[in-house]
């Protein structure tokens, strides 16, 4: 399988709407990772469902969250990077109205469906999206 480069920008117009007005995602498949960007407002009322997969790498563009991750809290903001251990349950909170984060996984989250226009099927929204 053959991939071009591809840029994820966060202020594209084309982010998929997951949740309108509260929640836009977009992601890119690589050949063993997968990128997600997130933008999420505070009024986006995300299920409390915690996350649990293999590793994570979370950049923090913009905003303040708290994650709750194995029993401890962990303020992240703006500029901020923090690698998620595999299968370490997780979960964010939001601190400012609006937050956007990009997220590399490994392996690929075949969950989040084909690249494009398709909406992504997210199992942290439960049967939302």
């Amino acid at each position: 399988m053959t991939h071009k480069a591809r840029v994820l920008r966060h202020d594209d117009d084309r982010l998929q709407t997951v949740i309108p007005g509260k929640f836009e995602f977009k992601h890119l498949h690589g050949q063993s990772c997968s990128v997600a960007l997130y933008k999420m407002r505070s009024a986006a009322d995300l299920p409390t469902q915690l996350n649990c997969h293999e590793e994570e790498v979370t950049i923090m563009l913009s905003g303040e969250c708290k994650l709750h991750i194995d029993g401890e809290d962990i303020v992240l903001r703006a500029g901020d990077t923090i690698l998620i251990p595999a299968f370490k349950e997780h979960l964010g909170e939001f601190l400012t109205d609006e937050v956007v984060l990009v997220s590399v996984f490994v392996p690929r989250r075949e969950e989040f469906g084909p690249e494009g226009d398709q909406p992504p099927r997210l199992s942290f929204l439960g049967d939302g999206a």
